[in-house]
């Protein structure tokens, strides 16, 4: 009762002074927003990134992150058929198909500075503005999640009993052959090679169902994508916008 009173004591002081409206008792929450910007949270030590993907872009587009320090980014895809859910972040080393609903990418920006992302296509963008301030850690850049640089499949030894599938692209002739037939639960192969440089949406592949992220064509050299079907049917091979160019029937 004591303590009660001197609380309410304590703040009707602060109120005639003013200060009142800028002091406030809480508990500690696990959940605290950081000062650098109101849309980031710091959550069980990450940061907390929400951001919409609607069918003309992404809200808000805009955040300021800390260098060093483990970032969850959530993003709830409210139109997945839309350019906008190819997102893509050269720096961050993420080409990600976003699906229907929340998805969430985990990174950890290691300088600071503009780091921009956007759809396959570069008609909608956002950025995260890295800031310095000396408190997180030195650790690398990219998307624990899913890691996306083709250069790790091309190292990456073919599995034992894998199907592989071989294919080539061209600015003329996009995709050929255009039908593949493969078992399922088997791990399966597929290498594309490019003759020309992917520019556009047709420029770039992916798979959805047996693939998470998309790439991007480069003259001279192979795309390569690692899947295995558990549930037969029929997947296509498309741009990152998911027009067909190419099919892959599981049996």
């Amino acid at each position: 009762m004591v303590i009660s009173l001197a609380i309410f004591n304590i703040s009707n002081g602060l109120n005639l002074t003013g200060l009142g409206s800028k002091i406030s008792f809480s508990d500690n929450s696990a959940k605290t927003v950081l000062a650098t910007d109101p849309n980031v949270i710091l959550q069980d030590g990450k940061q907390v990134v929400r951001m919409e993907q609607l069918s003309g872009g992404y809200k808000p587009n805009k955040f300021t992150i800390k260098k060093g320090l483990s970032t969850k980014w959530i993003i709830n895809s409210q139109d997945p058929n839309s350019c906008a859910a190819s997102i893509y972040s050269k720096d961050l080393n993420i080409r990600r198909l976003l699906k229907g609903g929340e998805n969430i990418i985990e990174f950890t920006a290691d300088r600071a500075g503009k780091i921009p992302f956007m759809c396959s296509m570069g008609m909608y963008r956002g950025e995260f503005n890295v800031i310095d301030d000396g408190s997180g850690s030195s650790q690398s850049t990219t998307d624990s999640q899913n890691p996306s640089d083709n250069s790790v499949a091309k190292n990456k030894p073919i599995l034992e009993n894998a199907q592989v599938l071989n294919a080539n692209y061209s600015a003329r002739n996009d995709i050929w052959p255009r039908e593949f037939a493969v078992k399922a639960n088997q791990p399966v192969r597929l290498e594309i090679y490019a003759e020309d440089d992917g520019r556009g949406c047709m420029g770039s592949v992916a798979i959805p169902g047996l693939a998470d992220n998309f790439e991007i064509f480069k003259k001279g050299e192979k795309t390569i994508f690692d899947f295995s079907a558990t549930e037969p049917g029929d997947y296509y091979i498309t741009c990152a916008m998911g027009s067909p160019r190419a099919i892959i029937k599981v049996n």
